[in-house]
């Protein structure tokens, strides 16, 4: 993951997750690109759009020069208009990245995020990794990720750009199977021997299995997460089921936990 892009609006949150991106890119020995998308609906007949862009100019050189001399990693910067939508700039530009970071203000923005919206569907229209990093969440060294998938009803376990990411950092993926409902024996057996077998498929990563039965998904996963002291939770779009329960809005007062990780949303 050479290339990182990091839309920025310049606020604290932006600024955050451009912390966050910076690091990493440190880390992966890449190039970080801030992007600024400038909607169009924003402009009034008195503005000069070259004075504008001069105005944004000189910030984002000021926010490059400062990102690669404290973090010591090349810096460069995008500026886009947004003709339709800020959303849809955002996906169209990442596409030509390995990686999107992005900031969020905590549980609401999350719910935006993951529930079906603009942000959700045409980010992920980008299909590239998306790491999401929450207002006062902190870059730490990422040694123990957290995989919630259902690999029991898929029989998959679509780990690559996980793995991948996961490799930069030594780091140890727990795949986490949630289940809301006791298995028979039989059951269990299967999910032992599709274990055995993924951990062939990925000799190369360190991969460990854990499951847990309750009714209550989301408290039940963020309670394993502080439990387990994770780094990072990470979600698959195939998993789709896993991710509407977790961000349901009858739920999402009890996802507050997620202010404190960030997750990772792949393919």
């Amino acid at each position: 993951m050479k290339k990182i892009l990091c839309p920025t609006d310049f606020s604290s949150v932006a600024d955050n997750a451009v912390v966050y991106a910076a690091k990493l890119a440190h880390k992966f020995g890449g190039v970080l690109t801030l992007l600024h998308v400038r909607s169009l609906t924003a402009f009034t007949d008195s503005d000069e759009p070259a004075t504008i862009t001069d105005e944004l100019t000189a910030l984002l050189d000021q926010r490059c020069l400062e990102v690669s001399r404290v973090f010591k990693v090349s810096c460069d910067y995008e500026i886009a208009t947004a003709y339709t939508s800020v959303t849809k700039t955002i996906g169209v530009e990442g596409k030509k990245y390995d990686l999107i970071v992005m900031g969020t203000n905590g549980a609401s923005d999350l719910l935006q995020f993951f529930y079906g919206t603009n942000t959700y569907r045409v980010i992920r229209s980008a299909l590239i990794p998306v790491l999401v990093v929450p207002e006062n969440c902190l870059y730490t060294e990422i040694a123990n990720i957290v995989f919630a998938f259902d690999y029991w009803r898929q029989l998959d376990l679509p780990l690559n750009p996980l793995a991948e990411f996961a490799k930069s950092f030594n780091s140890r993926i727990t795949v986490l199977q949630v289940m809301e409902e006791s298995v028979s024996e039989r059951a269990n057996q299967e999910l032992y021997e599709f274990q055995e077998q993924a951990k062939k498929w990925f000799s190369d990563t360190p991969l460990t299995f854990e499951t847990i039965h309750a009714s209550d998904l989301t408290n039940s996963l963020h309670e394993y997460m502080m439990r387990s002291q994770a780094d990072m939770l990470a979600l698959s779009e195939i998993n789709r089921p896993v991710i509407e329960k977790l961000f349901h809005k009858s739920v999402i007062k009890r996802v507050s936990a997620l202010a404190t990780y960030p997750v990772f949303v792949f393919e």
